[in-house]
Formats: structure tokens, sequence, C-alpha cells
């Protein structure tokens, strides 16, 4: 069974909780949630692919950084 179409929403689970973890340690500095996010964001996506190229790349990224954005949205409307 080909589980491809399922690795954008794995790698931004799985960078969810890596930032939910790090959020949660005092002396993480939290301006840098997003860049590790990110960075968090591609490893997972090689990891899961195998492969590396562009779209890796940026599939990666956009994982990464969607995970901070449903954070910030997940914040914002319990306010």
């Amino acid at each position: 069974m080909d589980y491809s179409g399922y690795v954008v929403s794995a790698v931004a689970v799985a960078v969810y909780l890596v930032c939910a973890i790090l959020h949660s340690i005092d002396k993480f500095d939290n301006k840098w949630l997003p860049a590790t996010a990110g960075i968090l964001g591609i490893a997972f996506n090689i990891w899961f692919t195998r492969s590396f190229d562009f779209s890796v790349f940026i599939g990666g990224l956009a994982s990464g950084l969607s995970a901070t954005g449903f954070d910030q949205m997940v914040k914002k409307s319990l306010e």
C-alpha cells in the first residue's frame, strides 16, 4: 500500500509534537521555534520519503511551518 499521500500530514504532526515539547522547556527561547519547526519539517520529510529533491525540501518546510501556524491558531481561538 502506498502511503506517500500521508507524508505531509505525518510530518506536520511529528513537528507539532516535537515543538510542543520544546515549548515546554524553559531554557528554549521561543523566538527560534518557527525556524526549528522548518528545519525539523525538512529533516522528517527526508526521513519519511528516503529521498531528497526540491519538492521534498519545500514539502518539509511547509509541513514544519504549518505545524507552527496550527499551534498559533489553536492558542488564539482558545483565548
